[in-house]
């Protein structure tokens, strides 16, 4: 089995982490099966094949297109140009990133945050295809913020327009 990209994942790719976070791994291999998970105290493994992983990633799955887009991903230099020049788009990924802010909104301060966050990845892979998964300063920010002073209703229009 050859790893193909593995990257940091999660709050500690997103600049959200904090002393409690534990640290995600997102790995895709070049063997095909089903999607494994491995958590312990300190690390949260996510494997899967390339097979589904560009599945998922056409598809509008926001935890594979955050691995494709991690600007800290090792990938193998085989497989460089193909993920160069992957962008996503179609009414039925934005449609599906709508879905999770949507859901996301009313759920707990984290999944807001998380509403938010994706908020910024929507509006960036409607422009460019793409987006950076690194929240810059400003963006850490206005993601505590919002998520913060709108409780308990939908973030989408909110985020999309930050």
């Amino acid at each position: 089995m050859t790893t193909i990209l593995e990257t940091v994942h999660g709050s500690h790719l997103y600049g959200l982490n904090h002393s409690d976070s534990d640290r995600d791994i997102f790995r895709v291999v070049d063997t095909l099966g089903r999607t494994k998970h491995n958590v312990t105290e300190e690390s949260d493994l996510t494997q899967m094949s390339l097979d589904r992983f560009l599945e998922n990633v056409f598809h509008g799955s926001h935890q594979s297109c955050e691995a494709l887009f991690s600007p800290v991903a090792v990938v193998d230099p085989k497989y460089r140009p193909l993920f160069s020049g992957i962008r996503v788009t179609g009414a039925d990924v934005f449609a599906r990133y709508r879905r999770t802010i949507h859901a996301f909104s009313y759920g707990t301060m984290k999944q807001r945050r998380h509403a938010v966050r994706l908020g910024f990845n929507l509006a960036d892979l409607k422009r460019y295809g793409r987006f950076n998964p690194q929240l810059s300063d400003d963006q850490k920010t206005k993601v505590i913020v919002v998520s913060q002073l709108y409780s308990g209703q939908s973030l989408y229009d909110i985020s999309i327009n930050l």
